[in-house]
């Protein structure tokens, strides 16, 4: 454990999704947006669509309407229910955590992915992170031993 990051953040992530879906698809929703923009629609999203199958499944309009104030809402929602489709193919009846970026996911991008390998699979990542705060969290907690948590 790290200075009690370790079981904070994997407690998070357990309460919110053991899978992971919902953290990729806060990413999807952060792509050219505000933390605070999404921390407004995020409860509705997951209040109304609870799963990948539902959100996959969601009425493209509806769907449209909660997410339109991150912008490119009519783009964003045709993403997030291709992913959602494709996580349920790829995911749903198979545990495939360790593989799942370089599987290429629909809408996955370098911050997903990165966040992915910070905070699921607990290691820095051999390449430069981009993204200022996940850059922070990786020189906080990873240090020299290249592991966050194990």
């Amino acid at each position: 454990m790290i200075n009690g990051y370790e079981e904070t953040l994997q407690q998070i992530l357990l309460e919110q999704d053991r899978t992971g879906w919902r953290m990729l698809v806060g990413c999807i929703m952060l792509n050219c947006t505000t933390r605070a923009q999404v921390d407004a629609v995020r409860d509705e999203l997951f209040d109304r669509w609870q799963n990948a199958d539902m959100l996959s499944r969601a009425d493209e309009r509806e769907l449209e309407d909660v997410i339109r104030p991150l912008g490119l809402y009519r783009r964003r929602a045709r993403t997030l229910r291709k992913f959602s489709d494709w996580w349920e193919q790829h995911l749903g009846v198979h545990d495939l955590s360790d593989r799942i970026i370089a599987m290429d996911p629909p809408g996955v991008g370098e911050y997903a992915r990165d966040s992915w390998i910070v905070f699921y699979q607990g290691i820095v990542p051999a390449w430069p992170v981009q993204d200022k705060v996940l850059r922070q969290v990786v020189q906080q907690y990873g240090g020299a031993s290249g592991v966050i948590w194990t």
